[in-house]
Protein backbone atom coordinates (compact mmCIF):
# COMPACT_ATOMS: atom_id res chain seq x y z
CA UNK A 1 0.00 0.00 0.00
CA UNK A 2 2.94 2.37 0.79
CA UNK A 3 4.65 1.74 -2.42
CA UNK A 4 1.35 2.59 -4.44
CA UNK A 5 1.07 5.45 -2.70
CA UNK A 6 4.66 6.58 -3.34
CA UNK A 7 4.31 6.07 -6.78
CA UNK A 8 1.81 7.73 -7.34
CA UNK A 9 3.35 10.71 -5.19
CA UNK A 10 6.27 10.06 -7.19
CA UNK A 11 4.38 10.37 -10.74
CA UNK A 12 2.32 13.57 -9.77
CA UNK A 13 5.81 15.25 -8.76
CA UNK A 14 7.59 14.46 -11.55
CA UNK A 15 4.36 15.98 -13.96
CA UNK A 16 4.58 19.01 -11.96
CA UNK A 17 8.32 19.27 -12.54
CA UNK A 18 7.99 18.46 -16.60
CA UNK A 19 5.40 21.71 -16.70
CA UNK A 20 6.92 24.02 -14.49
CA UNK A 21 8.23 26.73 -17.01
CA UNK A 22 8.72 30.87 -16.85
CA UNK A 23 6.78 32.86 -19.65
CA UNK A 24 9.27 34.19 -22.28
CA UNK A 25 10.90 37.77 -21.37
CA UNK A 26 11.76 40.41 -23.65
CA UNK A 27 14.63 42.65 -22.98
CA UNK A 28 15.01 46.23 -24.02
CA UNK A 29 18.32 47.93 -25.25
CA UNK A 30 18.66 51.62 -26.49
CA UNK A 31 21.55 51.73 -29.30
CA UNK A 32 22.96 54.83 -30.29
CA UNK A 33 25.97 56.90 -30.05
CA UNK A 34 25.84 57.47 -26.62
CA UNK A 35 24.68 53.67 -25.90
CA UNK A 36 28.66 52.79 -25.09
CA UNK A 37 29.52 49.34 -24.18
CA UNK A 38 26.40 48.05 -22.14
CA UNK A 39 28.89 44.97 -20.93
CA UNK A 40 27.35 41.26 -20.63
CA UNK A 41 23.44 40.24 -19.70
CA UNK A 42 22.14 37.02 -18.51
CA UNK A 43 18.98 35.59 -20.02
CA UNK A 44 17.51 32.78 -20.52
CA UNK A 45 16.52 30.55 -23.76
CA UNK A 46 13.16 31.95 -25.43
CA UNK A 47 13.99 35.89 -24.37
CA UNK A 48 13.71 38.17 -27.28
CA UNK A 49 16.08 41.04 -27.06
CA UNK A 50 14.87 44.67 -28.84
CA UNK A 51 17.31 47.43 -30.03
CA UNK A 52 16.14 50.47 -29.80
CA UNK A 53 17.24 53.48 -32.10
CA UNK A 54 17.62 56.10 -29.68
CA UNK A 55 19.09 58.91 -32.01
CA UNK A 56 18.80 59.82 -35.84
CA UNK A 57 22.38 58.55 -36.82
CA UNK A 58 22.76 55.19 -38.96
CA UNK A 59 23.41 51.72 -36.63
CA UNK A 60 23.52 48.74 -36.87
CA UNK A 61 23.21 45.44 -34.37
CA UNK A 62 26.24 43.16 -35.70
CA UNK A 63 27.11 39.43 -33.93
CA UNK A 64 30.58 38.93 -33.56
CA UNK A 65 30.38 35.54 -32.32
CA UNK A 66 27.69 33.46 -31.23
CA UNK A 67 27.41 29.43 -29.92
CA UNK A 68 27.46 26.68 -32.91
CA UNK A 69 23.95 26.95 -34.25
CA UNK A 70 22.89 30.76 -32.49
CA UNK A 71 21.45 31.31 -35.35
CA UNK A 72 21.22 35.47 -34.20
CA UNK A 73 21.08 37.29 -38.05
CA UNK A 74 22.79 40.83 -38.07
CA UNK A 75 20.64 43.86 -38.60
CA UNK A 76 20.91 46.43 -41.74
CA UNK A 77 22.13 49.92 -41.58
CA UNK A 78 19.15 51.95 -40.63
CA UNK A 79 19.14 55.60 -39.82
CA UNK A 80 15.92 56.29 -37.97
CA UNK A 81 15.18 57.40 -34.36
CA UNK A 82 12.63 54.41 -32.86
CA UNK A 83 13.75 52.07 -35.54
CA UNK A 84 13.89 48.32 -33.58
CA UNK A 85 15.37 45.00 -34.15
CA UNK A 86 14.57 41.97 -32.47
CA UNK A 87 16.57 38.52 -32.21
CA UNK A 88 14.77 36.00 -30.14
CA UNK A 89 17.51 33.66 -28.37
CA UNK A 90 17.06 29.58 -28.25
CA UNK A 91 20.56 28.48 -28.03
CA UNK A 92 22.44 28.74 -24.90
CA UNK A 93 26.10 30.19 -24.88
CA UNK A 94 27.62 33.89 -25.28
CA UNK A 95 26.84 35.78 -28.45
CA UNK A 96 28.62 39.06 -28.92
CA UNK A 97 27.77 41.97 -30.56
CA UNK A 98 28.45 45.51 -31.98
CA UNK A 99 27.40 48.11 -33.87
CA UNK A 100 29.98 48.78 -36.59
CA UNK A 101 29.01 51.78 -37.75
CA UNK A 102 29.76 52.91 -33.77
CA UNK A 103 31.93 49.65 -32.76
CA UNK A 104 32.10 51.50 -29.37
CA UNK A 105 28.60 50.63 -29.26
CA UNK A 106 28.84 46.95 -27.98
CA UNK A 107 28.30 44.27 -25.41
CA UNK A 108 27.15 40.50 -25.07
CA UNK A 109 24.49 38.20 -23.76
CA UNK A 110 24.77 35.20 -22.12
CA UNK A 111 21.57 32.39 -22.28
CA UNK A 112 21.71 30.74 -19.27
CA UNK A 113 19.18 27.49 -19.12
CA UNK A 114 16.16 28.45 -17.02
CA UNK A 115 15.38 26.70 -13.92
CA UNK A 116 12.45 25.05 -15.36
CA UNK A 117 15.21 23.07 -17.49
CA UNK A 118 16.43 21.79 -14.91
CA UNK A 119 12.84 21.08 -13.16
CA UNK A 120 12.12 19.34 -16.66
CA UNK A 121 15.51 17.38 -16.22
CA UNK A 122 14.51 16.29 -12.88
CA UNK A 123 10.79 15.57 -13.99
CA UNK A 124 12.08 13.14 -16.50
CA UNK A 125 14.70 11.87 -13.69
CA UNK A 126 11.69 11.11 -11.72
CA UNK A 127 9.40 9.44 -13.57
CA UNK A 128 12.04 7.26 -15.22
CA UNK A 129 12.76 5.97 -11.55
CA UNK A 130 8.92 5.31 -11.04
CA UNK A 131 8.71 3.38 -14.57
CA UNK A 132 12.15 1.64 -13.30
CA UNK A 133 10.32 0.38 -9.83
CA UNK A 134 7.20 -1.14 -11.37
CA UNK A 135 9.14 -3.02 -14.23
CA UNK A 136 11.32 -4.22 -11.45
CA UNK A 137 8.40 -5.05 -9.64
CA UNK A 138 6.59 -6.83 -12.07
Amino acid sequence: MLMKLLNKTTLILAGLCLFASAAPAIVNIPWGFSTGDIGNMDITPGTTVRWTWDDPGSHNVTFISQPDGGGAISSPTISSTGFEYEQTFTVAGVYSFQDSVVPSTQGSLTVVPEPSTYAALAGLGIFGLAVWQRKRRA
